[in-house]
């Protein structure tokens, strides 16, 4: 795998966790409606506006994170590795392999 492949995945994971950390704000919301828990702090607005950021956030990064990557790795697509060996055809043109 290429270091790019590595970087989705990395921010695919990171959206499951934003997706984790949305269910900790809903559960805490539910836990308050339903009277297992008591918030001392905050109010319940609080976790209602967490699990939606959350769950926005990570539905943006696990969908759109090739987009992402594509907009970080833009120069990679068009520019060949300055370390990678020559194709076929350009070996051929520049009078083979030295």
């Amino acid at each position: 795998m290429r270091q790019r492949d590595w970087v989705v995945v990395g921010i695919r994971l990171f959206g499951v966790w934003q997706f984790l950390l949305a269910i900790d704000g809903f559960m805490t919301v539910f836990a308050v409606y339903f009277g297992i828990q008591k918030l001392q702090y905050s109010g319940v607005q609080v976790y209602w506006l967490m699990g939606i950021r959350h769950t926005v956030v990570g539905l943006i990064l696990f969908l759109f994170a090739h987009q992402l990557v594509n907009i970080v790795y833009r120069q990679e697509q068009s520019d060949p590795t300055p370390n990678s060996p020559p194709s076929q055809g350009e070996a051929a043109e520049n009078g083979g392999p030295h």
